[in-house]
């Protein structure tokens, strides 16, 4: 992440915004495919704390990887946009 914000803040003027979300998304979609093509073993690896977490028969666990997904990747997108907002107005300031 750390040089991902680096090179964004480089090389990106302006919506900055819009490719942080597209990051973000992309990170998101990703981890929740890599989980979705290994989904026995992530289930038979942490089958207790699934079935703390939720009962199986109220919710699909694929359609759960896959909203924690997006929100693992909304949430990378405001781990890359805040420290760069934070820097672009501090050096306005200066």
């Amino acid at each position: 992440i750390i040089f991902t914000i680096f090179y964004l803040k480089e090389n990106l003027k302006d919506k900055i915004l819009v490719h942080c979300l597209i990051i973000g998304f992309t990170w998101g979609l990703d981890w929740s495919i890599i989980q979705l093509l290994f989904f026995d073993t992530f289930y038979s690896n942490n089958i207790e704390f699934l079935n703390l977490l939720i009962n199986p028969e109220t919710i699909n666990l694929k359609f759960l990887l896959i909203l924690t997904g997006i929100l693992t990747g909304l949430g990378s997108t405001f781990c890359l946009y805040v420290p760069i907002h934070l820097v672009n107005k501090f050096k306005k300031s200066i």
